[in-house]
């Protein structure tokens, strides 16, 4: 089964744990022993193969699987797709360019008479225009194979156009206007779309090259008229317009293009329109007509509907809305959380706002992209030193803002639960391994220079039946065996890092103890999987797991059996959605416990470089301080940023660090004004303000 092959190969990490890539090399193994001695089977076995090589970052020997798998399909370029794109990871731009060039080559005696042949030319040659032209900056080269296709098959119109892209790029921009004004040539049938496509372009080349706006209006206003919904001409001509102060003629082009502004925007070209025109009414001063235009698009993907985000964070501030300017900034914030433009207005914001808490965890955000001026480091370095403060004397970490504040989603499972029920059963199983013999010179006694930072995350976390011993034999940054007491144990990659990043470390392993997890610390994807799947079968009768389940159940004690009956009868057979099966537990189980280290330690770089010494965190340790890559490639990193920025993460601060404002709001709750002189309001159904 390819598909669960290749599941399980995605699933194991990048790199793997050693135990889950013994599983993907048995899985690999099995399968090609069964596969058919096909080659469009091998071919497929062979891609997986590379697959898992290359996140392990073994990539010479992954290219050399994905060029076997392109072998045994040559007229598959899906099956070549995975070596190119191993090669712009590389950025090797020759060798990723000669691998489409061969592909093309060995269709190009045929393409001229043979239809299928001239196809898989042609899309090869594309690739290797935009490979040239996007990425390695060579658009001379781009240029002569968007020409080939032009040859190959004139009605490739998208050719014509990136063609005449390359030459403007190069600066020949008389070259560029002349294939579009060959392209509209009287003689040639072309499509109403792609007549106004090709208008609009020479329109722009006319702006661009020979600063003839004249010109270029007139191509756009004929791109308009073969097609009115054109949305590039149409904000051009807008542009243009506005630029000269031709304010009657911004006011006719605006209502003629009316229907086309307030269309639902497909594509960046309209939503980029939709935008200029929300900022023309908001310049004037109109923030009802400008909102109207933005808010269908807060939920919306690409350039234009990010450009529409930030000039609706303009439109809520002037409107006296703070909250709602903060919403469009976090939704493109969890698009992409390392978006450093929409992090700075963000830190921009909060000051206006006054709100320094939440400035301070922008800040530190912004920190991990090395995105910081002079100005904001120094202080990020003072608010830091605050914080560091506050951490020594945190209060304990109450169980509901735990559980709606700190926890992801899917940690709230029943499973997770029935995990903590049935530990010791579940231990004996799948067993974490031995627990080390260690010396009485490992533990950290009230004399260790750790005893100080130790009580700290014990009073936070409410732990107090742990043993913690440092171990620079132990290869893991941190492993944890469950008993009573539990033992956490540092080990050397830990130890070498500084105290900080230590916290981090021991507060994740203490929520596991915290949470009766103790016992899945150590174990790898594949044994946690079927720890899970057990569990999964209580609630889906016929499960391939049931025997399994059932001799847990077996094997508890009664209160406990009846305990988890009670479990399962509340939740109710056959209804756990995915949020709360299998896979998802797991990752809700690391990402809660990545986010209680970083409520622990406050100091979210030692927080993500702690977790990036994980083998289970998906990315390698950077060399230098930029995490950017690091956290675009590593799903817990990225959790655990989102989570840096939350609002849920800085009321959790003031829950555990701010006892005196506790206090207060105590005081107020339990002497309530009857008048109304002083009410309490909710915040977003919180229970802070």
């Amino acid at each position: 089964h390819l598909d669960a092959l290749e599941g399980l190969i995605d699933a194991a990490g990048e790199p793997p744990l050693e135990e889950d890539r013994a599983a993907v090399d048995g899985a690999l193994a099995a399968a090609r022993a069964a596969a058919p001695a096909e080659a469009a089977a091998l071919a497929h076995l062979d891609r997986l193969t590379g697959r898992a090589l290359e996140r392990r970052f073994a990539l010479e020997p992954a290219a050399e699987a994905y060029a076997r798998a392109a072998a045994a399909q040559p007229a598959d370029l899906a099956m070549l797709a995975p070596l190119v794109a191993l090669h712009v990871t590389w950025r090797a731009w020759p060798e990723a360019a000669a691998a489409l060039r061969a592909f093309s080559d060995r269709y190009a005696p045929a393409a001229v008479e043979d239809a299928d042949a001239r196809h898989r030319c042609v899309e090869a040659l594309m690739r290797e225009g935009a490979l040239w032209t996007d990425l390695a900056g060579e658009p001379a080269r781009g240029a002569a194979c968007f020409k080939r296709v032009r040859v190959l098959a004139p009605e490739r119109h998208d050719a014509a156009w990136r063609q005449a892209e390359c030459h403007v790029l190069q600066g020949d921009f008389a070259e560029a206007r002349r294939l579009m004004r060959a392209v509209l040539a009287p003689t040639r049938a072309i499509p109403p779309a792609d007549h106004a496509q090709a208008l609009f372009y020479l329109g722009r080349i006319e702006a661009l090259g020979f600063g003839d706006e004249a010109e270029a209006e007139r191509q756009y206003r004929r791109a308009l008229d073969v097609d009115p919904r054109h949305a590039g001409a149409l904000l051009a001509l807008l542009k243009g317009l506005d630029a000269r102060g031709d304010a009657e003629g911004l006011a006719k082009a605006l209502a003629r293009g009316r229907s086309r502004i307030e269309a639902v925007p497909e594509g960046p070209a309209a939503a980029a329109l939709r935008t200029f025109a929300a900022g023309l009414h908001l310049r004037e001063g109109e923030l009802a007509s400008a909102r109207a235009l933005l808010d269908p698009m807060a939920s919306g993907h690409g350039p234009g509907f990010r450009a529409a985000r930030f000039a609706l964070v303009q439109i809520h501030e002037r409107a006296g809305d703070g909250r709602g300017a903060l919403r469009p900034l976090l939704t493109l914030l969890d698009d992409d959380v390392t978006d450093v433009d929409a992090l700075q207005t963000l830190a921009e914001l909060l000051a206006r706002q006054g709100d320094p808490e939440r400035r301070f965890q922008v800040l530190s955000v912004l920190a991990l992209f090395r995105a910081l001026d002079a100005d904001q480091r120094a202080e990020l370095d003072r608010l830091a030193q605050g914080a560091r403060k506050r951490h020594e004397r945190p209060r304990p970490l109450p169980d509901d803002v735990l559980a709606h504040q700190v926890v992801h989603p899917s940690f709230n499972s029943p499973l997770v639960r029935l995990a903590g029920l049935c530990a010791p059963q579940l231990a004996a199983r799948f067993d974490p391994g031995p627990r080390p013999i260690l010396g009485p010179d490992t533990a950290v006694t009230r004399r260790h220079p750790f005893a100080f930072r130790l009580r700290a995350l014990q009073v936070l976390l409410g732990v107090d039946r742990f043993q913690l011993h440092f171990e620079p034999a132990y290869g893991e940054p941190v492993g944890v065996w469950p008993g009573d007491p539990a033992l956490v144990v540092l080990g050397g990659p830990a130890l070498e890092a500084p105290p900080a990043e230590q916290v981090g470390h021991v507060a994740r392993a203490l929520f596991y103890v915290r949470s009766g997890l103790a016992g899945l610390f150590n174990l790898g994807y594949r044994r946690r999987l079927a720890l899970f799947g057990t569990l999964d079968a209580l609630f889906v009768p016929g499960a391939a797991e049931m025997d399994a389940a059932q001799a847990l159940i077996d094997a508890v004690p009664d209160a406990v059996a009846a305990e988890i009956k009670r479990v399962v009868d509340a939740t109710g057979r056959m209804t756990l959605p995915t949020a709360f099966t299998g896979e998802a537990v797991m990752a809700g189980v690391s990402a809660s416990a990545d986010r209680a280290s970083l409520l622990a330690g406050g100091e979210l770089r030692a927080a993500a470089e702690g977790l990036l010494r994980t083998a289970e965190s998906g990315a390698d340790v950077p060399e230098g301080d930029d995490l950017t890559w690091a956290v675009r490639s590593a799903p817990r990193l990225r959790d655990l940023v989102k989570f840096a920025l939350s609002e849920a993460y800085g009321l959790s601060k003031y829950k555990i660090l701010r006892p005196t404002v506790q206090k207060a709001i105590n005081y107020l709750e339990s002497h309530r004004n009857p008048y109304g002189v002083w009410r309490y309001q909710p915040r977003d159904n919180d229970n802070d303000t």
